[in-house]
């Protein structure tokens, strides 16, 4: 009886070890490189563009409030080859998105990770873990306006589901 208390302790240390050891590491990658090598790819079709919060995109906003929180698996790969992949599924869904409304941008994206905005006008974060890494995008306070400043958008409806995914917080717009 001892002894199976002895290895059921055992092995719950071992599991806080591991888990320990599981934590998130937060990454800096350079935005527009992944996004073009997404395009050159054949991932992304080019049709919609992408703007960091704090980079000139213009236009009309079309639709408001939209965020992504994509999950990939990242075990035995590299931080840059796990991030750049869940970043292109959280592009396409926003790209879809968008042409699905019209829209041929994606504007004021700032990284979102774990409900931490972080604001980059160059790079977005990515958290990996030994078999997990995440990417998570949101619009900020500055929305795409009309040449006469006046916003143009309708707010979406926080909660609506598209791919069981959670959109409320970022802009589409038409920047032509």
């Amino acid at each position: 009886m001892l002894f199976k208390k002895i290895c059921a302790v055992a092995v719950l240390s071992l599991g806080v070890i591991t888990s320990a050891q599981a934590a998130d590491k937060m990454y800096d990658f350079k935005f527009q490189e992944a996004v073009n090598r997404a395009v050159a790819d054949g991932v992304l079709d080019g049709s919609v563009k992408f703007y960091l919060a704090g980079t000139k995109s213009g236009g009309k906003v079309i639709e408001k409030g939209l965020v992504t929180n994509k999950k990939t698996n990242g075990f035995a790969k590299s931080a840059e080859s796990s991030c750049d992949h869940v970043l292109r599924s959280a592009l396409i869904q926003f790209q879809n998105t968008a042409k699905a409304n019209g829209a041929n941008a994606v504007t004021n994206l700032v990284s979102f990770y774990k409900s931490n905005e972080t604001r980059s006008t160059t790079t977005y974060q990515c958290a990996k873990g030994t078999a997990l890494a995440g990417v998570a995008l949101k619009g900020g306070g500055s929305d795409a306006k009309t040449a006469s400043g006046v916003h143009q958008g309708r707010v979406c409806h926080c909660g609506k589901c598209v791919w069981s995914e959670r959109w409320c917080g970022g802009n589409i717009a038409d920047v032509r």
